[in-house]
């Protein structure tokens, strides 16, 4: 009887003189960039300023991210290159570059599906 008198007494000890854990307090996430690699859908594309914008995400996260090229950006469909005009509203694209004041710069462009033309 005894016995659990003593172990309810140290048990109490131990709650009333162990240092109070708080769960640990992580920063939301602030990923504001996307990764070095995502996967969108054209929406449009500006030939004249370099830029085109994509659709990316999933589910209803999607966003539209606006996406600079240079002159150095390759393009690539089927193996061979093209240039930025040659996109169009519904190619699927893979796009790896880098977060940039603007948006997101495009280092290599290839693109996986072409819209089917309209019979």
């Amino acid at each position: 009887m005894r016995d659990w008198r003593r172990r309810l007494v140290l048990g109490i000890l131990i709650l009333l003189v162990a240092p109070q854990s708080r769960p640990s307090e992580t920063p939301p996430l602030t990923r504001k960039t996307p990764p070095p690699t995502c996967t969108g859908t054209v929406l449009r594309v500006d030939a004249s300023s370099l830029t085109f914008e994509m659709i990316t995400g999933s589910g209803l996260a999607l966003k539209v991210l606006k996406v600079g090229c240079t002159p150095q950006t390759t393009i690539q469909i089927r193996g061979g290159s093209v240039a930025l005009p040659y996109l169009r509203r519904g190619n699927v694209v893979r796009v790896s570059g880098r977060a940039s004041p603007d948006g997101y710069q495009a280092l290599r462009i290839e693109v996986l599906t072409s819209p089917e033309a309209a019979p």
